[in-house]
């Protein structure tokens, strides 16, 4: 696929990176990464930020997910890199739990082995 993208993207105009980008859907990505491009082109020198925080910062397009993976491989930083939809699916999975736990009808707690149940007339 890289090779379908042009080496001058920042230079490019919005009809073509959405030529280039059919089929993918997600237009409005296709065209936060064109700003992106420009801005990198325009205001940093043609080089993106070494580190994360900074490119999530200063390049549109770019959240927390790529920025973390991005410089992790680029540029070795040690960045924890969670899916945001992760993140969502985490909190979907507790919270079914929680919600199951809270409606389970309270019963006695159940032993564990015959052992530890009091016979009739034993106090």
């Amino acid at each position: 696929m890289f090779d379908l993208i042009p080496i001058s993207q920042a230079a490019s105009d919005i009809e073509q990176v959405n030529a280039l980008w059919k089929g993918l859907g997600y237009y409005s990505r296709a065209s936060r990464l064109l700003a992106g491009a420009q801005k990198v082109v325009k205001a940093l020198g043609g080089r993106l930020p070494d580190n994360a925080r900074e490119m999530e910062d200063k390049v549109p397009g770019i959240g927390r997910y790529s920025a973390g993976a991005i410089c992790s491989i680029a540029y070795g930083e040690r960045v924890p890199v969670v899916s945001e939809a992760l993140l969502f699916l985490e909190i979907y999975v507790t919270s079914t739990i929680i919600a199951r736990w809270q409606r389970a009808p309270s019963a006695e707690p159940t032993p564990c082995c015959p052992c530890t149940t009091q016979s009739e007339g034993h106090s």
